[in-house]
């Protein structure tokens, strides 16, 4: 049993060929891949891995590298022992013992030396070994004199960076240092620091360090040459030396080397145990003799006796461990002498003259095997009469093409897999109908790596020998080429059978490449898919690599549960039910294949099933209309004929009609100004009287709803922001004045409250708003109340001091309200710090609203101490205030998204990062931002003469089924990036060319300049990302701080300086990025960093609180050192030179806002906005929705030939031909769209026909669906002069046919 797919899915993630079955031959015999279980490891040594770096091994004292032993003089050895000698290695063929005066140095074969047989295997390897480590001692090499105080040590150089270098203290006795102990060792030396002791009053004193640490590599200095195992690794040091104590009154006073051992590069450690405590010696070493040479004591310890205690020369470190890897090579099971230009290759695989092949394969254990195609399956090929023929001897042999060859099987990812023959044009256009071989884009290497150096098999014997060259052949990697064939004459992914010239010998990679190019079920070769699973009792007469004449097969219980038998004959492919019946059975989209259909009579024998069926209940379930005849009306009652049928009873109405012939179909947009709302209708201009009433419902429809739209990339602060509208307009919502000409649609302010102008425009009268509720004349035009007011807001540092009072309390006070002198702005609350008896700083905690520029505020004595003080002052010089933005076209925003708007004059209206704060219209969404001045916004001419530019970060877009996409990626923002798209978000999946249908690369730099994608057969959502980098968005950022560049999205405000951030998802430094974040997750800000110093990080709901203001502290973590701190043990580490590790985490949770921000705890906007999203994974994606302006719709407005209905989104475009409706209206007569049945009547066996109407209508044709048997019956003629009450005549029934694959 095999699952393929009949829709297959294209994922850039590929499913790797397997081992064995990759596809299913015409004929149910299995195409298996070139791949091979079979391994071969071979070579030089290609790398080194680390399993564990060990501990304590010394920088400057390194092990050697040993693969294998040193050849020994006059030694014993057991047979297989390997050895080197002189860079060579030898393998002992048999025990015995080595020359006392020869060495062995051929460099092939085998030779006697001594009693061994040596045989030579290839070069040696050598390699070295890399430590980084810190500082665990430093000795005192001279303890100077005259200290009084303690000295300052000085550790120096090693290649330890700033921050991770050691830190130590020395010890003084009776005015020498003794010892120097090691308060921190440090990290990332790679050599030994220089050690220096000065001040402490004394002078003279020295010492060494002595640095250690875990292996980190082994670095290969020489790979050698021919190995055919991995080589053991040893870590060689060096040993043998020997030490004894010399003990006078129980202290250790020296220790004599009476033998200096050998192999040391560096001085071992010297362990003293014994019945005494507190000694410690370092030891010396010749380089040159690499002998121990002397051993300094440089602490006597006390209670020592002689004969208790023991003096170790040890050589540090220990516990690494590594593995060397070879150059492993697979096998290519399906390659030939006759591919390889070998007339000695021995093949892996024994084959037919057929390309086939008794493998061992899934049903081993079942069957004892079976057969397979491996390459070019010519008897198959023959019996589809695919260019090949007998020649006199009767062997096959190619001919030249004349036709494309055939479908020979089908890949399981549900692609078709052809011979070796194609169109010379993919497109077969120019030329039309010519026929070539279709080549391979792999080749044979002409050479191996030089690590391979004495492989002797041919080149092609193992899948590495092989390189895929784009462009060398016709086909791709995955062997395969989109194409037009016989079969699929509109275009069809196909693989093709790989041979080279008129020989038909086979090429690499001969069906599939090293993937598929679709997703594949690995069910089909892991070994569910034995046949022994596809029923439960199958009977099988022959092995299945034999051949199959019959195999009758039951499967029980079927959705309609009726059983039915398999049976498959030598000619025909039937599924043939128990009363004798056929039917058609397809499950799940998988189809189900019998094992080895046999293919005789030279041709094949379709896998086709004709389908009939028996009706197993009574009742008709619908008619669907193939012909709609003409005048009939809606509610006319439809009669049929029962005769023949043993059925009664059965009735139907019309339900809908079709409507006049339709001249076009036009959008309508009506804006504000014109109606007071943004509205979309569709408009539909007929050839006739449509007799259709307002309140009509109406179904509009066209046959093709083509349009092109081009919406614009940019990549800002790290993200994709597109552009697909133009601004009208930007208003700040201004006070009311009287006097005053406003447009339908215009905001204005009394106090706190806000109205909307309504249509039509006018002029304001003398007397000032006062309604709370409805709509109130003033002057010429009608006022609707909407709100109070919610901009208005406080600004931090927005204001000027007028004084900053006298004979305050001091102290800090938190929350303290801000009194209004001036207007009606309430709720401004501030953090107030009174130093000197005056108010020094004000920190904004809560921002108020109705507040405006040149308000006068102060604070009340009572709320800072009630010491009496006053004459603190402060004017407004900034305040938030919100801005309507009128577009062009429809904005499809949503509160909360990010906008960026440029070019607007005065450049005040600019902004990075505007939030979204409310949506007013489908043109009409509101924005926010502090305004130091009031002026009209030019968004028409003020961006160096041109219009303002929007782009929106990460939107959402609504895209029309049908329509087309240019995604125009040409700004030079885009450079290094390629938009792609997907169905799954977490993997690159790439849409098809179906989809895509379009690309331009620049032809110099291959940068994308545009991609354009169709909306036909999309699911409702899809995924856009840059397919040369990460999809999701890492979850830690390496926060560093510089100077602001004029990218930065608060240039030119606030602090000098602003965050960079590395670790964003497209893994570059950004200059304050706009992050997005998935709730329940959690998000790191690393500010180790020295440039965060004085610059610590929290999170706000204000972008422009600094000093605490708005704290936002649900789900954030504050971390020194990686422990848990408060918020006030956090800042203090930044007001430090800290070398501590700094972090602040972050969860957002389903209760976080949609946006906050980072910040600055001392400087303003240095940061820049957080979108909180339900998981970002998905967060960047489009809607695939149905055309707007077609679908059903209710009659607005009419004339006699044309009516508008009102739309709910905004379509792009209208329609002039192929466009359609029908109704359920009363009124118009037409054809007959669609018939509801009243009873379904009963005891039908066969169709009833429909025979008439109960009024005029003529011509109707339909067919018929009953319960428990076919489905979908629909009108093939609609005829003419049909009446209700004349039964209509059943005229036809055609059944599908199913391919069995």
């Amino acid at each position: 049993m095999k699952r393929i797919p009949l829709a297959p899915s294209i994922k850039s993630e590929k499913t790797a060929t397997p081992v064995g079955q990759i596809a299913i031959g015409a004929n149910g015999v299995p195409l298996f891949s070139y791949k091979s279980e079979t391994k071969k490891k071979f070579g030089g040594i290609k790398t080194i891995e680390r399993i564990s770096g060990g501990t304590g091994y010394d920088i400057t004292n390194p092990p050697t590298v040993e693969f294998e032993p040193t050849y020994q003089l006059n030694t014993t050895y057991g047979g297989l022992t390997r050895v080197q000698y002189n860079g060579n290695r030898y393998q002992a063929v048999n025990a015995g013992k080595s020359s006392a005066t020869e060495y062995p140095v051929h460099t092939i074969g085998q030779v006697l030396v001594g009693e061994i047989e040596w045989l030579y295997e290839g070069s040696t390897a050598s390699a070295d070994v890399t430590i980084t480590g810190s500082v665990t001692s430093i000795n005192v090499t001279s303890g100077g004199s005259g200290y009084t105080s303690e000295p300052i040590v000085s550790i120096v150089g090693g290649g330890a960076i700033s921050g991770q270098q050691a830190f130590a203290t020395a010890q003084i006795t009776d005015g020498s240092v003794t010892g120097i102990n090691i308060v921190s060792g440090g990290s990332g030396y790679t050599s030994v620091p220089t050690v220096s002791i000065s001040g402490g009053g004394g002078s003279g004193a020295t010492g060494s360090a002595i640095c250690r640490g875990p292996i980190d590599a082994i670095n290969i200095t020489d790979a050698g040459t021919q190995y055919t195992y991995e080589p053991t690794i040893n870590l060689i040091s060096g040993s043998g030396a020997v030490a004894y104590p010399s003990i006078i009154n129980g202290k250790i006073e020296s220790i004599i080397v009476t033998f200096g051992g050998s192999g040391y590069f560096g001085p071992p450690d010297v362990v003293i145990t014994g019945d005494g405590v507190g000694a410690t010696a370092f030891a010396t070493v010749d380089l040159n003799t690499n002998i121990v040479t002397g051993i300094t004591v440089s602490s006597k310890g006390v209670g020592y006796t002689a004969g208790s205690t023991r003096v170790d020369i040890i050589y540090p470190g220990s516990g690494a461990q590594f593995q060397t890897k070879l150059t492993e090579l697979s096998v290519n099971e399906a390659a030939t002498g006759d591919e390889l230009g070998s007339n000695t290759f021995v093949s892996p695989k024994t084959t037919d003259p057929y390309g086939g092949a008794c493998v061992q394969g899934e049903n081993y254990l079942i069957y004892g095997g079976e057969y397979g195609y491996l390459y070019n399956p010519k008897q198959i090929r023959f019996l589809l009469k695919d260019s090949i023929g007998l020649d006199v001897n009767g062997v096959l042999q190619e001919l030249p093409p004349t036709v494309h060859s055939p479908i020979i099987g089908w890949a399981y990812d549900g692609h078709p897999v052809y011979g070796p023959y194609g169109y010379e044009d993919p497109e077969n256009k120019a030329p039309f109908n010519a026929y070539k071989r279709i080549r391979s884009s792999y080749r044979v290497i002409t050479s191996r790596a030089s690590i391979l150096s004495g492989l002797t098999d041919p080149l092609g014997t193992y899948i590495e020998d092989y390189e895929y060259v784009e462009g060398l052949g016709d086909l791709d990697r995955y062997n395969g080429r989109f194409c037009v064939t016989p079969e699929y004459p509109n275009g069809v992914y196909a693989y093709f059978t790989t041979i080279t010239g008129t020989d038909g010998h086979p090429a690499f990679p001969y069906f599939v490449g090293p993937e598929f190019y679709g997703e594949a079920d690995a069910v089909n070769w892991n070994g569910n898919g034995l046949q022994k699973n596809f029923t439960e009792d199958a009977i099988r007469y022959r092995a299945p690599f034999v051949g199959v004449d019959n195999i009758v097969a039951k499967r029980k219980q079927l959705d309609n549960k009726v059983d039915f038998f398999l049976a498959l004959e030598d000619s025909t492919t039937l599924i043939v039910m128990e009363t004798g019946e056929t039917l058609t059975y397809i499950e799940d989209g998988i189809g189900y294949f019998s094992y080895y259909p046999f293919v005789r009579g030279g041709q094949a024998d379709s896998l086709v099933v004709s389908a009939t069926n028996k009706y197993s209940s009574a009742g008709v379930d619908q008619y669907l209309v193939e012909g709609g005849g003409k005048e009939y009306k809606v509610n006319d009652r439809l009669e049929f004929d029962n005769t023949g049928t043993g059925g009664e009873g059965v009735s139907a109405t019309v339900s809908q009609v079709e409507g006049v012939a339709v001249s076009s179909l036009s959008n309508v947009y009506e804006a504000a100004s014109s109606t007071g709302n943004d509205l979309y209708y569709g408009n539909i201009t007929c050839d006739a009287v449509h007799f259709l009433q307002v309140g009509d419902s109406v179904v509009v429809s066209a046959t093709d709803n083509s349009y092109t739209r081009t919406i614009k990339s940019k990549i800002i602060n790290g993200n994709y922001h597109f552009n697909y509208f133009n601004l009208n307009s930007m208003k700040i919502t201004d006070a009311w004045a009287s006097g005053t000409a406003y447009s339908s649609g215009d905001l204005v302010y009394v106090a706190n409250r806000v109205y909307e102008a309504q249509h039509p425009a006018g002029t304001s009268g003398a007397s000032s708003l006062t309604h709370t509720s409805g709509t109130a004349s003033d002057g010429n035009i009608s006022w609707k109340y909407l709100r109070i007011r919610t901009d208005g807001n406080f600004f931090q540092d927005g204001w000027t001091t007028n004084s900053a009072g006298s004979g305050y309390s001091n102290g800090t006070y938190e929350n303290v309200p801000l009194k209004n002198i001036s207007s009606d702005g309430i709720g401004a609350k501030a953090t107030v710090v009174v130093s000197g008896n005056s108010v020094s700083s004000v920190t904004i905690t809560s921002f108020g609203y109705g507040y405006d520029i040149g308000d006068t505020l102060e604070i009340e004595d009572v709320n800072i101490g009630n010491n009496g003080g006053s004459g603190f002052q402060i004017t407004l010089t900034k305040v938030q205030r919100e801005v309507q933005c009128k577009t062009n076209l429809a904005h499809q925003l949503h509160i909360g998204d990010l906008v960026n708007i440029a070019g607007v004059d005065p450049v005040g209206y600019n902004k990075a990062n505007y939030v979204v704060e409310r949506i007013d219209t489908l043109n009409r969404f509101t924005v926010k931002r502090d305004f130091a001045t009031i002026a009209a916004a030019n968004v028409t001419t003020g961006n160096s003469g041109g219009a303002a530019e929007v782009n929106i970060n990460e939107s959402n877009l609504d895209l029309i089924n049908g329509h087309s996409y240019v995604f125009d990626t040409s700004h030079a923002s885009n450079g290094g990036k390629i938009l792609s798209f997907t169905l799954d978000p977490s993997n690159t999946d790439v849409l098809t060319y179906k989809n895509v249908i379009d690309e331009v690369r620049d032809p110099i730099t291959n940068e994308q300049d545009s991609i354009t994608v169709k909306m036909l057969d999309l699911p409702g959502i899809f995924y856009y990302h840059d397919i040369k980098h990460e999809i999701v968005s890492p979850r830690t950022f390496t926060v560093i701080v510089q100077a602001k560049s004029t990218s930065h999205p608060y240039f030119g405000y606030g602090s000098g300086n602003g965050y960079y951030i590395s670790g964003d998802k497209y893994g570059s430094v950004t200059e304050s990025p706009i992050l997005t974040m998935s709730r329940g997750l959690t998000y790191t800000f690393n500010q180790t960093a020295a440039s965060n110093n004085n610059h610590a990080i929290y999170f706000s709901e204000s972008e422009d609180a600094y000093g605490g203001t708005l704290r936002y502290e649900t789900g954030v973590v504050y971390k020194i050192n990686d422990v848990a701190v408060s918020w006030s043990d956090y800042n203090s580490q930044f007001s430090l030179s800290s070398t501590l590790s700094r972090s602040v985490e972050i969860t957002p949770s389903a209760n976080s806002p949609d946006t906050l921000y980072y910040v600055c705890q001392n400087h303003l906007a240095m940061g820049n906005a957080i979108s909180v999203r339900s998981d970002i994974s998905n967060s960047r994606f489009f809607n695939v929705i149905n055309d707007p302006i077609l679908g059903t719709h209710t009659v607005t407005t009419k004339t006699d030939t044309a009516f508008t209905y009102l739309l709910a989104l905004a379509p792009e475009s209208g329609y002039n031909t192929g466009v359609s409706y029908s109704t359920n209206s009363i009124y118009p007569a037409g054809g007959i769209a669609t018939i509801t049945i009243g009873d379904q009547g009963r005891n039908y066996q066969s169709l009833p026909r429909l025979s008439g109407s109960s009024r005029s209508g003529s011509g109707a044709t339909a067919i018929a669906t009953i319960s428990g048997g076919l489905s979908n019956v629909a009108i093939t003629n609609q005829g003419s002069g049909y009446n209700q009450g004349i039964p209509v005549s059943y005229t036809h029934l055609t059944l599908p046919t199913k391919r069995i694959v």
